[in-house]
């Protein structure tokens, strides 16, 4: 790793986002991951407040699960109707005890939801925009083999034994949590791959709005 250019943005050694311009719209295109409790949606939330055009994958599957959305009817034929609450919504909780200890079940959701979310993101990418960048918040970027439909990757890690604090702060049992991170990549993996890594070590949000200052100085025309 190299630490130039940047106090609190880490760039991989021969990664050079500036020099990577927007292919589909004119404007870059930046995909943020990271593991659970490390601050993806909230770095979005701040960039987005900066002027950039955001889009959250937790957010599209949520909308996509919702009552008539594009995913009850596939979901429910693979794993039954009784994931569904009372209004036809996704029942998030059911699902999710189902398929997170079922590395079967895991692959078969994802090859559910993944094509529809990725599909979203491509027509997305390519509208236009006065948005400075388009970004993309994605949990399971690596995982799924979507870094290549963006320009630049960035991780947002944290030390383990913060992120287990922070998610326990949160509400999350400790089996879930467990199950979770299990199907996810390590967070040394994922920085590894990623074009720019932010260490948020720190629950003040000064560290996350200052480094969507940078980026926005960055990425800016």
């Amino acid at each position: 790793m190299e630490n130039s250019r940047s106090s609190i943005l880490r760039f991989n050694v021969g990664a050079d986002p500036r020099v990577r311009p927007g292919t589909h719209v004119g404007v870059p295109l930046l995909a943020i991951t990271g593991g659970v409790a490390c601050g993806k949606s909230t770095l979005g939330r701040l960039l987005a407040e900066r002027g950039a055009d955001v889009l959250d994958a937790d957010d599209m599957v949520h909308r996509h699960q919702c009552a008539g959305g594009e995913l009850i009817d596939p979901l429910c034929a693979e794993f039954g109707k009784d994931i569904l609450t009372a209004d036809g919504a996704i029942h998030r909780p059911t699902l999710a005890k189902r398929v997170f200890a079922d590395v079967v079940a895991l692959a078969r959701l994802n090859a559910i939801v993944h094509p529809v979310i990725r599909d979203e993101f491509k027509k997305w990418q390519k509208t236009p925009t006065d948005a400075w960048a388009k970004i993309g918040i994605i949990p399971l970027l690596f995982e799924s083999g979507w870094e290549g439909d963006w320009e630049i990757t960035l991780c947002v890690s944290c030390a383990p034994e913060i992120q287990r604090q922070r998610a326990l702060a949160r509400g999350w049992g400790e089996d879930d949590l467990n199950r979770r991170l299990a199907a996810q990549w390590s967070l040394e993996r994922k920085c590894a791959l990623a074009d720019i890594v932010i260490d948020n070590n720190t629950d003040d949000l000064d560290l996350l709005a200052r480094v969507a200052d940078e980026l926005k100085a960055l990425f800016q025309k």
